[in-house]
């Protein structure tokens, strides 16, 4: 919903649930910028900023809540 937070998200839901991450000797990744859609304008992005921050504070502690993490603190 909205534009915004989506992988940051993503990745915290991965850390409640206590996913390892290992860096690989000798990879790389890139990550090639792509067009956003059309309605991720910055326009569009600051006049619902607020509802975005709402939404993710709430994802935060929905996701946090249900793998038995506290979400201020991300401790289990």
């Amino acid at each position: 919903m909205h534009y915004g937070n989506d992988k940051a998200q993503h990745l915290l839901n991965m850390f409640y649930r206590q996913f390892r991450f290992t860096v690989l000797e000798d990879h790389f990744l890139v990550h090639l910028p792509h067009k956003k859609a059309e309605w991720a304008n910055e326009k569009l992005r600051s006049e619902h900023i607020g509802e975005v921050l709402t939404l993710t504070e709430q994802f935060k502690f929905e996701s946090g809540t249900e793998a038995g993490v506290n979400w201020h603190t991300g401790v289990r």
